[in-house]
């Protein structure tokens, strides 16, 4: 369901995914089924150092993904997308799939996987101005900024096109603690805010974009403002205590365009940093309060035997996207499918804040630089898609608290790769083999002991089904 966001002037759908519309009055529904056969070890570790880790996970997988369409008339129509089952193990002997999965639902890990609601919004027009409302997919500067991977922002959002250029202006409403009638926060403890309204602990981003298209180059600029309240979850995590609100802000340039064959998109973010950062800050908090920028370059062409891709990306120690992680280089870093294991991804997820373990202090769009390149090859009704790609931590070592304390990366760079071959054995019916790995390098605040590197790698086959 992964689509890619197109700079242009085509108003709504330049900003969320908007299906093909049928007639007034119809329901459509579609959708896919995949099972995937695995084999993998997603530790970046020497498994012979300690009993947690093990090596070849060998198992199935499989998703059932559904896509409706409502169609009241060609301005106006509601989607949903539901995954039925998302990375469930195959398994079971005379047995039903209860609930969807032959996995216990006592399992909280398996029942968050059972007849999940990614998206359901609606989309309309009124006096010329594109209107949509509800949880809809967003994307916004090639998926860096935002990305969107079958999942969705609660938002408001209007469009207005003015000739070969559109205004696009959305409010998303990341958290909402308080429903109630300006009654107290409950989670707040007791001196807390007291008779306060239920805005206090709300989180807002407000995005302003324009887009349009001058000659053959494409161009997207941005401006988002991300507000917390003062009693917000994430205000209470990044700051010296509740009772401060937190702000940050994002600029955003992207264009894009044909230039001799050469399918080119460039993308230029700023980012302000969040206010109120606590004075014993850990470096995740750190990396919060500073403001830093993000480059990225993507390039494709064609060939006589199918086409070409290659990327280079640069994101700041302080840099943060508004959502993270959903760039995808290439499969190395992000692989899709159900039990996907995206390697890059798991293995700089391991150099974890020192004092907030729960949080890594780089990811694809933080404190990281990147070059990836990759090949599409047509032969004998088979697609080979060979890619290699390679990237370090901008910072191993992430200072706060006045350098007093810092944040070691147990791996501070990698090269790696992926190979996929794939073929159509029916119409819409795909079959795929494939394999990526990821050797890292030792960190400075690698513990040989326990986090000697070791490659990783994902082997996998998969039929899919689209209906």
């Amino acid at each position: 369901m992964r689509k890619s966001f197109v700079l242009g002037a085509a108003a709504l759908a330049a900003m969320a995914v908007a299906p093909s519309i049928a007639d007034a009055g119809e329901v459509k529904m579609g959708g896919y089924y995949m099972f995937r056969m695995i084999n993998s070890d997603d530790t970046p570790q020497k498994d012979t150092n300690t009993t947690a880790l093990s090596d070849d996970a060998n198992y199935w997988a499989h998703r059932l993904q559904l896509n409706m369409d409502f169609i009241a008339s060609p301005k106006t129509h509601a989607h949903m997308v539901t995954r039925v089952i998302d990375s469930v193990p195959v398994e079971g002997a005379d047995s039903a799939l209860a609930d969807g999965s032959s996995v216990t639902t006592a399992n909280a890990a398996a029942a968050d996987t059972l007849w999940d609601i990614r998206q359901a919004w609606l989309e309309t027009e009124a006096w010329g101005v594109g209107l949509k409302v509800g949880n809809m997919p967003i994307s916004l500067h090639d998926n860096i900024l935002v990305g969107v991977d079958t999942t969705s922002f609660g938002t408001i959002m209007l469009s207005k096109s003015f000739g070969d250029i559109t205004l696009v202006a959305a409010n998303v409403r990341v958290d909402e603690n308080v429903t109630g009638n300006g009654g107290k926060i409950s989670t707040v403890a007791a001196g807390g805010l007291a008779g306060g309204g239920s805005d206090d602990d709300d989180e807002d981003v407000y995005v302003l974009s324009l887009l349009g298209k001058a000659a053959n180059i494409n161009y997207q600029a941005t401006v988002a403002y991300y507000d917390a309240g003062k009693y917000s979850t994430t205000s209470t995590l990044t700051t010296s205590g509740t009772g401060q609100d937190s702000d940050d802000l994002w600029l955003g340039l992207t264009v894009g365009g044909d230039f001799g064959g050469v399918d080119l998109t460039g993308t230029v973010l700023y980012e302000g940093g969040a206010d109120n950062i606590s004075t014993t800050a850990s470096a995740w908090q750190k990396q919060l309060e500073g403001d830093d920028f993000l480059v990225a370059l993507r390039a494709k062409g064609k060939t006589g035997f199918g086409g070409w891709n290659a990327y280079g990306f640069y994101a700041g120690e302080d840099f943060n996207s508004i959502t993270a992680g959903n760039a995808a280089w290439s499969p190395t870093w992000d692989e899709g499918g159900p039990g996907a294991e995206d390697l890059f991804t798991t293995l700089f997820a391991g150099n974890d804040d020192a004092v907030l373990a729960a949080q890594s202090n780089s990811d694809m769009t933080r404190n990281m630089w990147g070059i990836g390149a990759g090949l599409s090859i047509n032969a004998g009704g088979w697609n080979i898609a060979p890619s290699l790609d390679y990237a370090s931590v901008v910072e191993d070592i992430v200072q706060y608290n006045g350098g007093a304390a810092n944040s070691q990366a147990d791996y501070d760079s990698a090269w790696g790769g992926a190979l996929t071959l794939s073929t159509e054995i029916d119409k819409g019916t795909t079959l795929a083999l494939g394999a990526s790995f990821a050797d890292p390098d030792k960190g400075p605040g690698n513990n040989s002991t326990t986090e000697d590197p070791d490659t990783m790698h994902f082997v996998h086959a998969s039929v899919k089904m689209k209906f």
